[in-house]
């Protein structure tokens, strides 16, 4: 009697909402560009129809963003999930994103619905420090509280692990860095970036190659 061949198991999944819990877009979104502007840009295809298109307001979007990868991961997640730090010895919460305030022109870390208020405060002094951070929380993009367990059965039974997303593929890597280590083996696939002259994004929609 011949044994029936073993089965290859190969795990497909999202990442907004599936592997984190929220949008990893809206919330750096709305971070940099304010929940009003988002909204209305995301109406745009509804209100002017015919001028706008789905992927023209993505693009709009995307276009506020002025800031690197690393800056909008340092934005989305928080230090105690970043296993990076953790291995490194830790560092205070203000000094992870102190250090990227001014790395990028145009790039601001305090949330586009609370500068006005916070406008003309050092980001220098600790306890501005704290208070950013604080506004920054309700942006954070956590992990699935059951993800690194699965993660790390998948591992153990060399089971791969492929993320197929609408997102952004260096942030979506950047991201997983973070919460599982450089060493995590899940293959990305998702839409591409640069970045132009002025540092503003350009997304590279894996659908328009």
């Amino acid at each position: 009697m011949t044994s029936a061949p073993a089965i290859e198991l190969h795990v497909y999944t999202d990442f907004d909402s599936t592997v984190v819990l929220t949008d990893t877009g809206d919330s750096i979104l709305a971070h940099q560009m304010g929940h009003k502007e988002l909204d209305r840009i995301d109406r745009l295809p509804e209100t002017e129809p015919g001028r706008v298109s789905l992927r023209k307001a993505e693009d709009m979007k995307w276009d506020h963003l002025r800031l690197s990868v690393k800056e909008a991961a340092d934005i989305l997640v928080s230090p105690e999930d970043n296993v990076l730090l953790q291995q490194q010895g830790g560092v205070s919460a203000g000094a992870t994103t102190a250090s990227t305030a001014a790395a990028t022109e145009g790039f601001n870390r305090i949330p586009f619905d609370d500068r006005q208020q916070h406008e003309g405060s050092s980001v220098e002094d600790e306890e501005e420090d704290k208070v950013v951070e604080a506004l920054n929380d309700k942006y954070r993009v956590r992990l699935d509280p059951g993800f690194r367990q699965f993660h790390r059965f998948c591992q153990e039974n060399r089971i791969p692990i492929t993320i197929v997303s609408i997102g952004i593929q260096p942030l979506i890597e950047e991201m997983l860095n973070r919460y599982l280590g450089a060493n995590h083996g899940i293959i990305v696939r998702a839409n591409g970036l640069t970045t132009r002259p002025d540092g503003t994004w350009r997304i590279l929609w894996r659908d328009s190659r």
